[in-house]
């Protein structure tokens, strides 16, 4: 009776002093419980959540800004925190932006998990990472940030004009629907992606945000109060700004404000920060590594074939073609074919070898298969290395010009290896 009475009053004790901070904070930053409201963007949090927070940001990308490598990143993230029931996911974005192909593959990751997420701005959510923002169920701000300037560029030189238009509407288009999905505002979004729009706030609630060909083709035009972006110029809102456009639930100076003002109290949060495997993947993936991967172990092979009986050369090319092919299974990089013409070529190397010489016959055809299954895999690099770079963002031509994977197909496997 005395553990129990004891047990109620800690638990009465903690209550108050939960309650005395969240007064603290409101006093001092003027967030309050409940006051980012996520019902309003239609999300019914539980008291009491098992939150994942992951982090998008240009150190924990392979090459310096959103790429397919952080993509599948992300991917992996969203798959446990559905698989291992967490409640909430808050993606803590500080990016100057990316590939375009990225951020869509992301955002289509987001669209597809059954948690909901919610897109946390700490600094910058510039180009891409807006982007990012829109594809999620409500974005906070994080005092002194900004998001915008999405309009997607080459890293060479101007775009010419029609492949601009085909961009600026499919960039559009994009926005839209990320808009319809979130209840963003579809003005405020199109005047991130294009240059050529204006962006109006008028005196009618019903359409407070339209573009000015909106506006010109209404018979019953409201008055424009607010010019918030000329022709010529890309839309970038600070988080005061976002927050008076309705981009933004509100602001946030750190995690405690944000749970604060979602009305949660997490039972159990995970940072779900790079990982020390991934970090090993990312150094080894550099296409200088993965060829000279390549290199010393058909020189193994080779030796093996002139002089065989040692099986040194054979440990050798199944060590270094064991590293390379876990770098493209990691890298959602490995199809059933490329997997498929290295086994049977490498099963029929070592028959070969072990088992049943055949003067060379059993074993050039094995190395063919072989070579046949590396060239594929560095073919589909090269082959995607041009699309990827006609659909570079803003700020990211600081960032170098790298070979690019191709689109996920072994999910499963990458999240295995771990």
């Amino acid at each position: 009776m005395l553990l129990v009475a004891a047990a109620g009053c800690l638990a009465a004790a903690e209550d108050e002093a939960d309650a005395g901070l969240a007064a603290a904070r409101t006093a001092t930053s003027g967030v309050s419980r409940g006051s980012l409201n996520p019902g309003k963007r239609g999300l019914a949090l539980p008291a009491s959540a098992k939150v994942m927070l992951i982090p998008i940001n240009d150190r924990n990308s392979r090459d310096g800004m959103i790429d397919e490598w952080q993509a599948i990143y992300v991917e992996r993230r969203l798959r446990r925190a559905q698989n291992e029931n967490f409640e909430l996911v808050i993606l803590e974005i500080d990016t100057y932006g990316g590939v375009v192909q990225a951020c869509e593959r992301i955002n289509r990751a987001i669209a597809n998990c059954r948690v909901p997420v919610i897109a946390y701005v700490k600094l910058k959510a510039f180009s891409g990472g807006a982007l990012i923002s829109l594809g999620c169920r409500a974005i906070v701000m994080a005092p002194g940030s900004r998001i915008g300037g999405a309009k997607a560029v080459t890293p060479f030189a101007d775009v010419p004009a029609d492949m601009r238009q085909k961009l600026d509407s499919d960039m559009r288009a994009m926005v839209t629907n990320l808009c319809d999905a979130n209840k963003h505002p579809h003005a405020i979004a199109i005047g991130m992606v294009n240059s050529e729009a204006e962006v109006l706030e008028t005196d009618d609630p019903q359409g407070r945000f339209l573009t000015g060909d909106a506006l010109a083709d209404m018979k019953a035009k409201p008055a424009v109060v607010h010019t918030w972006k000329r022709k010529g110029e890309i839309l970038t809102l600070t988080a005061n700004e976002a927050v008076n456009v309705g981009l933004a639930s509100g602001q946030a100076a750190d995690n405690d404000e944000l749970f604060l003002g979602l009305d949660v109290t997490p039972s159990e949060t995970e940072c779900a920060d790079i990982t020390a495997s991934e970090t090993a993947a990312r150094a080894l993936g550099h296409p200088l590594w993965r060829v000279l991967l390549v290199v010393i172990a058909l020189v193994g092979l080779i030796w093996e074939l002139k002089a065989p009986g040692h099986g040194l050369g054979y440990g050798v090319f199944a060590f270094c073609m064991g590293i390379f092919f876990w770098l493209q299974i990691f890298s959602d990089n490995a199809g059933l074919l490329e997997i498929a013409l290295f086994g049977i070529g490498a099963a029929i190397v070592a028959v070969e070898l072990f088992i049943l010489p055949t003067f060379g016959a059993l074993g050039f055809a094995g190395f063919a298969m072989i070579l046949t299954s590396i060239g594929f895999l560095f073919e589909a690099q090269v082959q995607l290395e041009l699309l990827e770079q006609l659909l570079a963002f803003e700020f990211c031509r600081r960032a170098p010009l790298p070979m690019w994977p191709r689109p996920s197909r072994w999910p499963v496997w990458s999240d295995r290896l771990r």
